[in-house]
């Protein structure tokens, strides 16, 4: 083989580092050498021709499978936690306003508990500074323009301040949250999806037309590009472990079909 002088390089290299490592040269015997020598490197070319056949074993329709069911798992999920997260923001937008209406409850208490309290001064200041009223012969320290504001409305609405938003799942700049943020674009995904699903469950092609002793040889692409990729003919074998497991239900039904078709 081609790669034979490279494998013995490197075996060369592994017990030239082994000898260095372990013991000086003249400790080690004949023996020890000489098994040190034999030993192999890690089976590469066995290691690849698992792989080869890993990927030659797998059906092309599984990546359609996965492929429709992650775009569906999609679909369906992303408007939910989209539902999720607008509903965490008015949950916490009450509980900011709860806290606010309570802290002014707490005010409007003070003040009450000062109206009926026996302080006059502080009783007057607060009328002062609620009804915007003064008594007579007297007159307000603060400008004319901020005296004569109309005061704050108990009924006023709290104003409260926004929290911190993180953005939802549908609110994400990507192209998977623009498709599922509207209803049409959603279900067209979703259509393509289970197109997707059913084209992957559906049984391999046949080769042939239906006739002949070939019918039953499935196409597979990903079995045909790993035996050409991994080099699968070698030399001094006939077939390879790929090839086989393709051909031999067809060359089994062509030897029937010899057989029978015999006199």
């Amino acid at each position: 083989m081609a790669c034979e002088p490279i494998l013995q390089q490197l075996r060369t290299l592994r017990l030239w580092r082994r000898l260095r490592s372990d013991a000086p040269m003249d400790s080690l015997d004949q023996s020890s050498f000489a098994t040190a020598a034999s030993q192999p490197l890690l089976p590469v070319g066995r290691l690849l021709r698992r792989a080869a056949w890993l990927v030659g074993t797998l059906d092309p329709g599984l990546l359609l499978v996965l492929s429709g069911a992650a775009l569906l798992a999609a679909m369906t999920l992303l408007p939910a936690a989209q539902q999720t997260v607008e509903a965490e923001r008015a949950r916490d937008q009450a509980l900011a306003a709860r806290q606010a209406w309570m802290e002014r409850l707490a005010a409007l208490s003070e003040q009450l508990d000062l109206l009926t309290s026996a302080d006059r001064d502080a009783a007057l200041a607060l009328v002062m500074e609620q009804l915007r009223l003064a008594p007579v012969g007297t007159r307000p320290l603060r400008a004319a323009a901020v005296w004569e504001a109309p005061a704050a409305s108990r009924a006023e609405e709290v104003a409260v301040a926004a929290a911190p938003r993180s953005p939802g799942p549908l609110e994400t700049p990507s192209l998977l949250a623009q498709l599922a943020r509207h209803e049409r674009s959603r279900l067209v995904v979703m259509a393509l999806a289970l197109a997707c699903v059913f084209a992957g469950l559906l049984p391999p092609a046949t080769a042939g037309g239906g006739k002949g002793p070939d019918t039953e040889r499935r196409t597979a692409p990903l079995r045909r590009w790993a035996a050409r990729a991994w080099g699968t003919r070698r030399r001094g074998r006939s077939t390879a472990a790929v090839r086989r497991v393709d051909l031999t239900g067809a060359r089994r039904r062509r030897a029937l079909a010899i057989l029978r078709s015999a006199p």
